[in-house]
């Protein structure tokens, strides 16, 4: 039973710590601020004002700000410092050649029949083979 226990509690630990990494937690925290100012805001005006003034985003809760300001702050530390150098790989570089060889290839292949091109015409063994 201990066992059991014990790893239904890894996989919970796992879960909420996925959850906070991934920022689940700042949209938990803005859905309960939403409610909040929606519950709030209709106990004085009609539920449609409410809901239009909590999302129109002219009227944020400190809740709201302090969410705002948490991402613009973790935005602000992800940001890399130094510009990224970026390689060019020219994939074409070889293209004049290519074309040059695609014809002897061609040409090379209509001479010479391969033994892909000679199984193509051959009628296949009939009967089948039976294993001895």
């Amino acid at each position: 039973m201990i066992p059991a226990v014990k790893r239904t509690g890894t996989v919970i630990l796992a879960l909420l710590l996925g959850i906070i990494l991934s920022g689940g937690h700042l949209a938990l925290l803005q859905t309960v601020a939403w409610a909040s100012m929606i519950a709030s805001r209709a106990a004085s005006d009609s539920f449609a004002f409410a809901v239009e003034t909590t999302f129109d985003g002219q009227h944020p809760c400190p809740i709201c700000l302090a969410i705002s300001q948490h991402k613009a702050h973790d935005d602000d530390k992800r940001a890399p410092e130094q510009p990224t150098k970026k390689m060019k790989i020219d994939c074409l570089a070889l293209a004049p050649h290519v074309d040059a060889l695609v014809p002897v290839m061609v040409e090379t292949l209509a001479a010479s029949p391969g033994p892909f091109i000679v199984r193509a015409t051959e009628a296949p063994p009939t009967p089948p083979p039976t294993r001895s």
